[in-house]
């Protein structure tokens, strides 16, 4: 991958209030202080989310809330974190980036509080399965889905915000820019995982949630500190007046304008086809949680396990994309989704071990642990394969002057994935997999290889069903370009 091309920068501008005189400018390759202030606090947001998300299934599932809800819980957090950022980022730019991202930074604390606070507030208790009934009390309902929605609607707030920055910050090197970026996200899910398996093997795992709660309080106090405050207006009431009647106008106008773009056929179509690659990789969050706790073991290390996601992208993503970077655009998201597909299958190959999934493995991992590490680094691999070139080939759509906006779609494959594989990954979980499965005297289940089998091979079906509509529209785009060249000779 070759970095573009350099553009000369702007005139600089005193970030924060004017004094008697300007300060001195930076030097013309700095970054201001706005880039490195966004960046730290999205390692923070990343590494609080990167230290809840591999337990949320299963803290849910431990405290009460059944076999089913704890699934479409986590599948609703991260439809609200991927769908709201297209309408939130219209607010941003109204509102002003600092003032959103303390509010976004404060609800994410409150949101993480309250998830981690039932068993310390006395109202609930952690059993030993995330796959009883549902015992739960409604206190414990409404904190649970309170912080589930305040997390959502705090990370929503927050990621827009971020994103601008950079792309406002960097705009004389963006490629740089958002290396940068990127490198800030995978360390701080390295980071956060790390901390969690501390915090929860050493004091508990409510405290995993607490840790959420600091580090958004961290990064809430470095954008006080650190974030360049934005102009003032000079008539603040007049200013208030007017912005909330541009806010409603902005907000009409672009849900006005996600409608009409979802009428491009190759829009909706990538959309379509790309919700299920986003599907099967929510199952490692989701899915391969229930499948570790209720078959491997009781208290499987998650995060560690998971952790290989993150590093394997952080090492190889470039060289991944300058090796295959001359395939096209629908075809590296159709061989990712290929490859994630092969990820979740692999899983069977345990079924047929001698001893099962718990046979002895490596480094006193059993089968199937190890066969999970591989499987979320091949998820990785076809990540490196197919998110890039997903936005990528979405924001080539983009008629001039509608990249944002098409941009912001590409989150609906995430969202409408993540929420339909929350609830359907614990269905085909419980009862497709689990069906005939014997409990062990380790509180364990002794699965039925055919109904365990046939699980694993949904998911590979979900797969080759989406591939094989990439493939269409594939086969469909180039005979759209080869009629639209033949007419242009023919003129």
């Amino acid at each position: 991958m070759t970095e573009a091309r350099s553009i000369p920068p702007l005139s600089p501008k005193p970030e924060g209030g004017g004094g008697a005189s300007a300060p001195e400018p930076p030097p013309a390759d700095a970054f201001p202080r706005s880039f490195w202030t966004a960046n730290v606090t999205e390692l923070l947001e990343r590494g609080a989310y990167s230290a809840i998300v591999p337990f949320l299934v299963l803290y849910l599932g431990r405290l009460g809330l059944g076999r089913y809800w704890p699934s479409a819980l986590s599948g609703l957090l991260w439809g609200l974190l991927y769908l709201l950022p297209v309408l939130s980022g219209a607010v941003a730019d109204r509102v002003g980036f600092r003032l959103l991202l303390t509010a976004g930074f404060a609800v994410l604390g409150l949101g993480y509080a309250l998830l981690g606070s039932p068993v310390a507030l006395g109202f609930g208790t952690l059993t030993d399965s995330p796959a009883g009934g549902e015992s739960a009390p409604l206190a414990v309902w409404l904190i649970v889905l309170s912080g589930t929605l305040l997390v959502g609607f705090g990370g929503a707030v927050v990621k827009p915000c971020i994103t601008a920055t950079i792309q406002k910050a960097g705009r004389a090197r963006p490629a740089l820019a958002f290396g940068v970026l990127v490198t800030f996200v995978n360390v701080g899910s390295v980071l956060g995982r790390g901390s969690a398996h501390v915090v929860r093997t050493r004091v508990s795992l409510p405290s995993v949630f607490t840790l959420g709660a600091l580090a958004s309080s961290v990064a809430f106090a470095s954008v006080l500190a650190f974030y360049p405050r934005e102009p003032s207006p000079a008539d603040a009431a007049v200013d208030v007046v007017r912005r909330k009647t541009e806010l409603g106008a902005a907000l009409r106008a672009t849900a006005g304008d996600v409608l009409r773009a979802l009428r491009d056929p190759r829009l909706s179509w990538m959309l379509l086809a790309s919700t299920g690659f986003m599907f099967l990789t929510g199952q490692v969050y989701n899915l391969v949680p229930l499948y570790l706790a209720n078959v491997l073991e009781p208290n499987p290390p998650i995060d560690l396990y998971t952790l290989i996601n993150p590093v394997a992208i952080a090492l190889f993503q470039i060289r991944v994309t300058r090796r295959f970077g001359r395939v096209g655009g629908v075809r590296s998201i159709l061989v990712g989704t290929l490859i994630v597909g092969f990820a979740m299958t692999l899983h069977v190959v345990a079924l047929f071990v001698p001893g099962g999934p718990r046979a002895p493995a490596l480094f006193g991992m059993t089968v199937g642990a190890v066969l999970v590490v591989v499987s979320v680094a091949l998820v990785a691999v076809g990540e490196m394969f197919a998110t890039a070139r997903m936005y990528q080939l979405i924001g080539s759509f983009a008629p001039a002057g509608q990249e944002g906006l098409y941009l912001g779609c590409a989150g609906l494959p995430v969202a409408l994935g993540y929420l339909t594989g929350g609830i359907a990954g614990a269905v085909l979980f419980h009862d497709v997999m689990c069906r005939g499965a014997v409990a062990t005297p380790s509180g364990v289940l002794d699965l039925s290889v055919p109904y365990a089998a046939l699980g694993w091979g949904a998911l590979l079906a979900v797969a080759i069903a989406s591939a094989a509509g990439l493939w269409r529209y594939d086969v469909w785009s180039r005979a759209r370009h080869a009629s639209a060249a033949t007419g242009a000779r023919a003129l």
